[in-house]
């Protein structure tokens, strides 16, 4: 039988098994809604270690709701509103799993930093920058510009954006626009890329490496002033027009 010593960490017990050295730590529960009650037209959101949802409000007013287990110290949270720009962060020191769901009005800008989890930003109108250095993001139903980029995950969505750029270093890029778009900005080093666009005339530039780029239904036209730029490292490579 394998011996083991207890120690506290925060407000929890950890086991350090003393063979192996690991350490087991008892899973906790955080929780916490808030209604904002001051007018937001900017989000802000900074977290370590979460799922995070930001979604349109049906009362046109901003909330935050988190929800995530922990182990190891308790995760420090801070929500602040000033100037209409509602500023969220979590840090964790240890481990965290769960979701983080903002509710915002459909006018509200965006801006996530997230170390480790996946981010879906849904339905606003403002403009939309989401990095995620671990994990997936997607997009839907948006119509500001968005900077979307992924280090280690794929991006994916649907949009009626007309200026985009997305980066994902390590994963697939797949967007779907309903509109026409005046640019997008796509580069993947490792994944493939797939773009859905209305069919129409674009000046359009691309660079892979390997199978040539498939360009379906589209009209290619360097006079045009919709512009496609897709640089894919190592992957397949398609635009198509619908």
């Amino acid at each position: 039988m394998k011996k083991f010593m207890m120690r506290h960490i925060g407000y929890i017990s950890c086991f350090v098994f003393t063979i192996t050295g690991t350490m087991a730590c008892t899973e906790h529960n955080l929780s916490h809604h808030e209604k904002i009650d001051a007018s937001v037209s900017k989000l802000s959101l900074d977290v370590d270690m979460a799922n995070v949802n930001v979604i349109v409000s049906d009362r046109d007013e901003a909330a935050v709701d988190i929800d995530i287990s922990y182990r190891g110290s308790v995760p420090a949270y801070t929500i602040d509103t000033r100037n209409e720009k509602l500023s969220v962060s979590l840090d964790c020191p240890m481990y965290c799993s769960g979701d983080i769901t903002l509710r915002v009005p459909v006018d509200t800008s965006v801006d996530v930093a997230l170390d480790s989890g996946n981010a879906e930003v849904k339905g606003v109108e403002g403009d939309v920058s989401v990095w995620v250095e671990s994990g997936d993001v997607a997009v839907h139903d948006l119509a500001g510009e968005l900077d979307l980029r992924a280090n280690n995950g794929s991006i994916q969505g649907r949009v009626q954006s007309k200026v985009c750029y997305a980066d994902a270093n390590d994963g697939n890029i797949s967007l779907q626009f309903d509109r026409v778009p005046k640019m997008i900005d796509v580069v993947t080093r490792l994944g493939d890329i797939d773009l859905k666009v209305p069919s129409d005339s674009y000046r359009i530039w691309t660079q892979q490496k390997g199978t040539p780029a498939k360009i379906e239904n589209i009209q290619k036209n360097n006079d045009s002033s919709n512009e496609i730029f897709a640089e894919c490292g190592s992957g397949f490579l398609r635009i198509m027009g619908i």
